[in-house]
C-alpha cells in the first residue's frame, strides 16, 4: 500500500484504478479509502494491501454508451 500512496502523492492524484490479472477494473483506491479504512481504523499501511481497503463497488459504463445512458 505504501507504494501506491507514494505514487499518488508523487503524481498529485487522488485515486488509482486497481485492475485484476485480466486487466479489468477490480476496484478504486482513493484518498478517502486511505483516510477512512487505514488511518482512522489504525491499520498499519506496511501490512495492509490496497485490495483490502479499496472500494470494490464500481459504477462503470462501456465506451459505446451515450452520455445520456451513462448518467441515468
Amino acid at each position: 500500500m505504501r507504494a501506491a500512496v507514494k505514487l499518488m502523492s508523487k503524481n498529485e492524484i487522488g485515486a488509482v484504478i486497481v485492475c485484476d490479472q485480466q486487466g479489468y477494473p477490480a476496484g478504486i483506491f482513493t484518498e478517502r479509502d486511505l483516510m477512512n479504512r487505514v488511518v482512522a481504523s489504525d491499520r498499519d499501511p506496511d501490512f495492509t494491501t490496497v485490495s483490502e481497503v479499496m472500494t470494490t463497488e464500481l459504477e462503470v459504463v462501456h465506451l459505446e454508451e451515450t452520455l445520456e445512458t451513462a448518467i441515468s
